[in-house]
């Protein structure tokens, strides 16, 4: 069994809990918990080393992936897999909240480079392009 203290971060309008890390898992995976506002979301992307699971917990969620269309709610699971574009939007009025499983870990650690990334810093758009670059992320 693993007692973790989570980490929780604030990534532009989305919050992020770090319930288990790579080195939790020996690698095998990360788990996150994430909370989202309505309209909130990434633009669609896709990971070149991680396949990524979202197990809806609140709210309602529109998912994209691949050439896929999606409406989601609480107990519902989606996959993307690596290489696969996709993205997500909370649709409202509540708060959206999922855990987000990534294998193999090592995506947990973008999301703390990017809190770090103030929303107002006038290079915000150079630092996020270099960390999308760095952990293998592609914005399309």
């Amino acid at each position: 069994m693993i007692k973790y203290e989570p980490i929780s971060y604030n990534v532009g309008r989305q919050h992020v809990i770090v319930r288990a890390t790579g080195a939790d898992t020996s690698g095998v995976c990360a788990l996150l918990e994430m909370h989202h506002p309505a309209d909130c979301g990434p633009p669609l992307h896709w990971h070149a080393h991680e396949d990524e699971g979202f197990y809806v917990l609140a709210g309602k969620y529109q998912f994209w992936v691949g050439d896929k269309q999606l409406t989601v709610v609480p107990g519902d699971f989606v996959m993307a897999k690596r290489e696969v574009p996709h993205s997500f939007r909370s649709l409202g009025p509540e708060l959206g909240k999922m855990l987000v499983y990534f294998t193999p870990a090592g995506c947990e650690r973008y999301f703390e480079e990017m809190s770090a990334v103030p929303l107002d810093d006038p290079q915000r758009d150079s630092k996020c392009e270099a960390l999308d670059r760095k952990y293998g992320i592609t914005i399309k």
